[in-house]
């Protein structure tokens, strides 16, 4: 089961949230970018994992082609969650992604884009692929 904690503090008119997230997480690597949105500072966080034929054969699978504009659930039935473009999560918008739901982006253009004023704690474990 996923360690979740969420703190939010105020500094002088700011938000900070911060999530600890002890799930495993399988990717080839992460990429941190700071970006900036609606003159607030953000995150971006790129997960690239393999290419869409590396997906497992029983071809069961959920394609995410859109921004996250609600707040949404990614559940273990439809793993794996592919991505094959940039998405956003927008601000205030929550994407809760449960353990065993396997996310796979298939291309170096694809990612998440993840807007609001937080700070993002992550643990992640290495794992062989």
């Amino acid at each position: 089961m996923s360690e979740r904690k969420r703190v939010s503090e105020r500094v002088s008119e700011r938000v900070s949230e911060r999530e600890k997230v002890s799930d495993k997480v399988r990717t080839r690597f992460i990429v941190f970018n700071p970006v900036e949105y609606r003159w607030h500072p953000s995150m971006r966080v790129e997960l690239y994992g393999c290419k869409r034929n590396d997906v497992a054969s029983n071809d069961i699978s959920t394609i995410i082609g859109t921004n996250i504009e609600y707040d949404t659930v990614w559940i273990p039935s439809q793993s794996p969650v592919i991505i094959d473009r940039h998405i956003s999560i927008r601000p205030l918008v929550t994407l809760t992604i449960q353990a065993g739901v396997s996310v796979i982006f298939t291309s170096s253009d694809a990612g998440i884009d993840v807007y609001g004023i937080y700070t993002i704690t992550l643990l992640l474990k290495s794992h062989s692929l």
